[in-house]
């Protein structure tokens, strides 16, 4: 089913106020707008043969960090190496029972290193798009509000889908955004374990979880560990027992040094004692005799 050339999508637009396209669209009265389609703000330049470019709006939310960014001119859109972020776009869109999209990558952003999985847009929806783009280089990867960053393509079925099958917010809870409602139940914000926390356990949940090249991290890790204790067995292992004899026989010198120093002590005592003891002695016969 090919894909609505420019003027098609030009003479299908809707011309209503936004305002009040969105009220017939949240009022199930999808008849009232015919075999249209709504591109809110729609800008020429972004129209391509069969295409129309969509941009960055001003909102982002990131899985890694589980946060939603605001964005500006001054405040661009910055995804870190690795890293998937969702990106809410400048455009609001109207298809119609009669139509539906297909969202894909533009060839210059795939070529900067970001990737993002081509997504459908199913009749009847109205919002806002979040598009997930992830950055497969090793550097910091900045997009800016306004820059076109993927491609809707339109088709017009055969015939519109019957309302048993219209979108309500029932079934997509984030139909009619205009902000980023759609927040990921599985994103957590990643806190690092510390250094000294980390454990071969750990090493082996990572690589059981993502594979390579995480198993080469752990065999570097245990090869590391391998050849520091083959250097403790050979250099440090056989002069252990001397130097732990050595260090025995110190503390036993320094122990005697300490037990012949007290005798020694103890004897010069008991010779002063004795002294004493004769001379009192002689005196006492001295005094006597007279």
């Amino acid at each position: 089913m090919p894909f609505l050339t420019a003027s098609e999508i030009e003479r299908r637009l809707l011309r209503s106020s936004l305002e009040d396209v969105v009220k017939v669209c949240e009022d199930g009265r999808w008849a009232d707008l015919g075999d249209a389609v709504g591109i809110y703000p729609f800008k020429e330049e972004n129209l391509g043969t069969v295409v129309y470019d969509l941009t960055v709006g001003t909102e982002a939310y990131s899985l890694r960090k589980a946060q939603k960014q605001l964005l500006s001119r001054e405040n661009p859109l910055t995804i870190d190496p690795g890293e998937t972020v969702l990106v809410l776009t400048t455009e609001f869109l109207v298809i119609t029972p009669k139509f539906s999209g297909l969202v894909l990558a533009r060839a210059r952003v795939m070529g900067e290193g970001l990737s993002q999985t081509s997504a459908r847009v199913d009749p009847t929806w109205y919002g806002k798009l979040h598009v997930p783009l992830t950055n497969n280089t090793k550097s910091v990867i900045t997009l800016r509000p306004g820059e076109a960053f993927c491609t809707l393509g339109l088709t017009e079925l055969e015939e519109a889908i019957p309302k048993a099958r219209y979108l309500t917010r029932r079934t997509v809870p984030f139909l009619g955004q205009n902000t980023l409602e759609y927040l990921p139940s599985h994103a957590t914000a990643w806190a690092p374990i510390k250094t000294e926390a980390v454990s071969l356990d750990d090493l082996d949940h990572i690589v059981d979880l993502f594979g390579p090249p995480f198993d080469v991290v752990r065999g570097a890790v245990h090869r590391v560990r391998k050849e520091i204790i083959e250097w403790m067995e050979q250099r440090w292992a056989p002069n252990a027992l001397r130097d732990l004899k050595a260090n025995i026989w110190q503390d036993e010198v320094e122990t005697l040094k300490k037990t012949l120093e007290e005798q020694r002590k103890e004897s010069r005592y008991l010779m002063i004692t004795l002294i004493l003891l004769v001379m009192s002695w002689i005196v006492a016969l001295f005094f006597r005799g007279k």
